[in-house]
């Protein structure tokens, strides 16, 4: 496996925390809230070439590849954020599509797909501290795939490789470099202008509508049709019983895994 370890002076990002492993990027940065500036939109920010916890949605465990994939967390400001996730999965699009000349796809609420294979994922946890309310966002994004003697990789994998779709040459500092801009330009965006600002756009990458899919609710699975977002980017579904709006949870298409 080819070992490039992340060229720190490559980086603009005013606090910028590279570590071999951790447990999780997630729980680390909360070793840096005080490094954080808000008010000139100073994001801590923790990236880490190994997650020995790594974790997605759910509970979920996520799994990234040392020095071929971004797996880093941010510290912001914000409460009563509910659209953060899919903000995020939006941003990192324009990041990837920027970047590595990919168009991916978007899996309601926040999974980066390409051609149906799931290259990224996000999880957001809102936190207060001495009062201060303010988020962490985790991202698991595979960029490279490994190149190893075997060729093989492990059978728990069934995900992808942004640069298997890429005929762009690229890095993981100028992916992380565009996803840290982007994510200080929009995430005040946001907060003043609201969800309409962004959400015709993540309407038109969101591949989880116009679908037979399944709900995984918290009593059971249910199917519907995903007919729309609303205002709050809450998944409209259309069932047997009627309209539904699911705010959380896993939606797949019908017969899909993921």
């Amino acid at each position: 496996m080819t070992m490039n370890p992340i060229n720190t002076d490559a980086l603009t990002i005013p606090v910028f925390h590279y570590l071999q492993s951790v447990d999780s990027t997630n729980n680390e940065i909360l070793k840096y809230i005080d490094q954080a500036d808000f008010k000139r939109k100073v994001f801590p920010c923790v990236f880490a070439e190994e997650q020995t916890q790594g974790r997605g949605r759910a509970g979920r465990t996520w799994q990234t590849f040392p020095y071929q994939s971004l797996a880093v967390s941010f510290l912001v400001p914000g409460e009563n954020l509910p659209q953060l996730p899919l903000l995020m999965s939006l941003i990192v699009h324009e990041a990837v599509k920027s970047i590595a000349q990919v168009d991916a796809d978007i899996k309601w609420p926040n999974d980066l797909l390409i051609q149906n294979k799931k290259v990224g994922g996000i999880l957001v946890e809102h936190r207060l501290v001495d009062g201060q309310s303010f988020y962490i966002i985790g991202l698991g994004l595979n960029t490279h795939k490994p190149h190893r003697p075997d060729g093989e990789l492990p059978e728990s994998f069934d995900g992808g490789f942004v640069d298997v779709f890429s005929s762009q040459s690229f890095t993981r500092e100028a992916l992380i470099q565009a996803i840290y801009d982007l994510l200080v330009l929009r995430l005040p965006q946001l907060k003043q202008v609201g969800w309409g600002a962004f959400a015709e756009k993540y309407r038109a990458q969101c591949v989880t509508l116009n679908q037979k899919v399944v709900w995984k609710s918290p009593k059971g699975d249910i199917k519907g049709y995903a007919e729309d977002l609303d205002e709050e980017g809450s998944m409209i579904l259309r069932t047997e019983n009627g309209l539904l709006k699911v705010t959380a949870g896993d939606i797949i298409a019908q017969g899909s895994r993921i």
